[in-house]
């Protein structure tokens, strides 16, 4: 990685039309995707306030939507179907493992793009869209550390996610996930981060942080 780092950095420029987009491979279930969908939406807050505003509720990176936490296990089928495979879709003969939602469907476009390894589209990863643009090696070494521990405390802390989701924050994430040598220094740079882009949050861009849209998609009933 640091070696393609400093290759691209030789003849590349990028723009804040650019973001870095991390896929985490794995064999990845219905009862995961839930959790990480619950999981992400109790830490966006936390995720955006270390990213620059211009990722706030950014067209190709959107918020998870409120209804995420309408579901549970006797409705899950009509939430996913609606999450993955977009409106007036819920999982089942129609809409499943195997089918095929094309090269961009629009439902894509979230932080946390569950597609992938959901239909027949893609590779089986969970995607995480919402960095923005860089070459240095550093910040997207430490990003994809994040994905890949958002990615094991879905998978190994389910019923922490399920009763206790309300008490998770991105620091017990990060240091759950990947211990304590590789997780301070994680949640250091989180925290770095945090200081840096603070200015931002604390006025200006607070309302359009995910926890300032109180209808940030329409709920289906």
């Amino acid at each position: 990685l640091k070696k393609l780092c400093n290759s691209v950095n030789k003849s590349h420029k990028i723009n804040k039309r650019c973001g870095i987009h991390v896929h985490v491979g794995g064999q990845f279930n219905r009862l995961f995707t839930i959790m990480i969908l619950r999981l992400g939406y109790q830490i966006q807050d936390e995720i955006y306030r270390m990213l620059p505003p211009s990722r706030l509720n950014n067209n190709y990176c959107k918020y998870i939507p409120d209804y995420v936490m309408k579901m549970d296990f006797n409705n899950w089928r009509k939430y996913l179907g609606k999450y993955i495979h977009g409106d007036g879709n819920t999982l089942g003969k129609n809409a499943n493992k195997k089918s095929r939602l094309g090269s961009y469907p629009s439902t894509r476009y979230r932080w946390i793009n569950c597609i992938n390894y959901s239909s027949a589209s893609g590779k089986p990863t969970v995607e995480f869209r919402n960095h923005s643009a860089s070459m240095d090696y550093n910040k997207i070494r430490n990003w994809t550390l994040i994905c890949m521990a958002i990615v094991r405390f879905a998978q190994n802390n389910q019923k922490r996610i399920w009763y206790n989701l309300e008490d998770i924050t991105l620091s017990e994430v990060i240091m759950t996930s990947l211990g304590s040598n590789i997780g301070m220094q994680i949640n250091k740079y989180y925290k770095s981060r945090l200081n840096l882009f603070a200015h931002h949050y604390e006025q200006e861009y607070k309302d359009r942080l995910p926890s300032g849209y109180t209808d940030r998609e329409i709920e289906i009933e």
